[in-house]
């Protein structure tokens, strides 16, 4: 069969975009913050794997490089947009996986071809490409899946805030998480009440 042609394919498509997306979030780190940042650019590569997992089957190697480049925009945009709200997400993962995600399904509404359709085996394959439907089915697609993880994760956090609680104290926010969870507790510290995670620590105020 073709099946060796287009894993080859989407192989191509993957690292294309994975590696556009980690150059142009490098270029807009240094741009915008004067120096390069090493998490804006690692998580610009995961934002391009992201987005063009959507498409990779059946779109051409220009196409993945454009969707990666467009990647690192979104996320880096996604990025701002969390700290301009205090949004507490210090992985960046909404940006990646979610702003990246909804990237990846609008670029497979815009990029893909019922000919690269076809080719990649899907059963059914019509013109659904050429006359706009299918990126109209992208759209429909992302509605659904924002009003579905907005309600399963409202009523998650509403419970989780009601009988279990989201917030720490302050105290255990300075001090680290990984000082009460944690069995081997990462500080830069010698001291063994830091080791064993005492909250009482003198040196508590000064970690993070």
């Amino acid at each position: 069969g073709n099946g060796a042609n287009i894993a080859g394919k989407v192989a191509v498509s993957t690292t294309l975009a994975a590696g556009t997306s980690c150059i142009v979030s490098t270029i807009i780190a240094r741009t915008f913050t004067a120096y390069f940042d090493m998490a804006l650019t690692i998580n610009g590569i995961l934002g391009g794997l992201v987005a063009i997992t959507a498409s990779c089957a059946f779109v051409n190697p220009w196409m993945a490089v454009l969707i990666g480049a467009g990647a690192a925009f979104v996320y880096y945009g996604a990025h701002c947009l969390l700290l301009r709200f205090k949004i507490d997400d210090p992985l960046d993962a909404a940006a990646v996986h979610g702003a990246c995600g909804i990237w990846g399904l609008i670029a497979a509404g815009i990029f893909c071809t019922d000919k690269n359709v076809r080719y990649a085996g899907y059963p059914n394959a019509n013109d659904a490409c050429q006359s706009g439907e299918q990126f109209g089915v992208q759209l429909i697609g992302i509605c659904a899946l924002i009003m579905w993880v907005s309600i399963s994760s409202g009523l998650a956090f509403y419970f989780l805030h009601t009988f279990v609680g989201l917030r720490v104290s302050t105290q255990l926010e300075t001090v680290g998480l990984d000082c009460e969870h944690s069995k081997h507790p990462t500080n830069f510290g010698d001291d063994d009440d830091d080791r064993d995670g005492n909250l009482d620590s003198p040196r508590g105020d000064n970690k993070t």
